[in-house]
């Protein structure tokens, strides 16, 4: 298609991602289909698609949960399509992972969720991880006392969100991942969760990825705006680009045309 990108080769100085000639298949399907993709680092891109396009496996791809039939997928300038278990661990370390959901642990208090992975480091003292985990509370707009004791049965669906933001900031990454973080709330906690990701951008200058069927939330967030439809990068652009594009896939997907049908 005419709309898509070609991009360039990544500099490690100012790509934070990129995705080159990437295929992934299940039992013979191609979930993507030659994806190339980049992130800039310190800017907000959005990936949206229809159910089923593979949004959510090309976060995956970006965090090594699953491995590319074919192609590249380079964090950091470094190439981690065949790396071992060990060594994508030491990766993600400067990465976070917000999902759908929260994925909070039901039995622990806030301050375990949050402290869950620093736990594990042998050389953080508990005043450390205790400091830590404070830090990253105030840092979501949950400092009040008492909040990190209260168990997610206990939160309202912004809470968990804004929780499941502080875990994934509690080792200072360069890089976070949304998965639907808007799902399930109302549209005034929607716009907290918004201005959030949006904070942690310009206070932590982090990259953030955020995949989203909301498409209001995406226009509001993102530098940059990517559609996957049936597995393949189909466009690329800034915000004004993707609303005011003649596409009729696109235009679809975002305004609701009728003319030019999504083909599913």
């Amino acid at each position: 298609m005419n709309n898509v990108v070609t991009l360039p080769r990544s500099n490690v100085q100012t790509v934070a991602i990129e995705l080159r000639g990437v295929w992934y298949r299940v039992n013979g399907r191609n979930i993507l289909r030659e994806v190339d993709l980049t992130v800039e680092r310190g800017t907000t891109t959005a990936i949206m698609g229809l159910s089923g396009s593979g949004k959510t496996t090309t976060l995956r791809l970006m965090m090594g949960l699953v491995r590319p039939t074919q192609g590249r997928v380079f964090v950091n300038g470094q190439d981690i399509t065949g790396l071992n278990e060990n060594d994508l661990n030491q990766i993600r370390k400067r990465m976070g992972l917000v999902f759908q959901y929260g994925a909070l642990f039901d039995s622990l208090t806030v301050w375990e969720n949050v402290a869950f992975g620093l736990l594990r480091e042998r050389w953080l003292s508990h005043a450390e991880i205790d400091r830590i985990v404070k830090e990253k509370l105030e840092a979501v707009g949950l400092g009040q006392p008492g909040v990190e004791r209260l168990l997610p049965a206990e939160l309202s669906g912004g809470m968990k969100k804004r929780v499941s933001l502080a875990r994934a900031l509690a080792f200072n990454p360069d890089i976070i991942l949304y998965d639907e973080p808007t799902t399930g709330l109302d549209p005034i906690t929607t716009n907290v969760v918004n201005d959030l990701i949006v904070r942690m951008r310009d206070r932590f200058n982090v990259t953030s990825v955020v995949v989203s069927h909301d498409v209001e939330s995406m226009f509001r967030i993102a530098d940059r705006i990517v559609m996957i439809h049936e597995g393949k990068v189909i466009i690329v652009g800034t915000p004004d680009e993707i609303r005011n594009t003649t596409d009729p896939i696109v235009r679809q997907f975002i305004h609701g045309d009728t003319e030019g049908p999504i083909t599913v």
